[in-house]
């Protein structure tokens, strides 16, 4: 067990405590590390709907968790659980509605799983990060828009958005002189 008990009771007395205000999930409270049958206790205990599954990247174990029916939001991260081809078995699955998206990083990621997320969820939710971040505030020709909560997606070829390339020379590196 990578985790000690008294913070797992601690963490579930302030759960407990946020079940009083109306959150949807709570992200993520204990580290994807600890033991999954203690992960999958705590889940089942707590007042407030867990998410879970960005850090997740053993499919046996994300299997588990998408079928266990105390789960309710599990949040793989297409890039750290094997793209699209991985994860592809699960959004065809029963347990698809349960799929909400994460992703922190590159506007090219988020935009990318922002359309697979309204493919095979269009009510699910995508996390995104509200952090200073050039690589996904500039790095389009145009900026991404948000229309209450939502990315408004295009229909234009690949993810739908230009790649502003004087941005991207900023940040690139040539790796054969390093």
């Amino acid at each position: 067990m990578l985790i000690k008990v008294g913070k797992l009771m601690m963490q579930k007395k302030f759960i407990n405590q946020l079940s009083k205000f109306s959150i949807h999930w709570l992200e993520e409270p204990i580290s994807s590390l600890t033991d999954q049958d203690i992960y999958l206790k705590f889940i089942k205990s707590s007042k407030l709907p867990i998410a879970l599954g960005e850090n997740v990247n053993d499919k046996d174990q994300f299997s588990k968790f998408l079928s266990n029916k105390y789960v309710k939001y599990i949040q793989p991260d297409l890039t750290k659980y094997g793209g699209i081809s991985m994860l592809n078995k699960y959004f065809r699955s029963k347990y698809k509605n349960k799929i909400y998206l994460h992703f922190l990083g590159s506007g090219v990621g988020l935009v990318t799983s922002a359309h697979i997320m309204s493919a095979i969820n269009e009510n699910g939710y995508l996390e995104m990060d509200l952090n200073n971040n050039p690589l996904r505030d500039s790095l389009f020709t145009e900026e991404i828009k948000v229309s209450n909560g939502s990315i408004i997606l295009n229909d234009l070829p690949g993810i739908g958005f230009k790649l502003n390339k004087k941005n991207i020379k900023k940040y690139q590196v040539d790796f054969f002189n390093i």
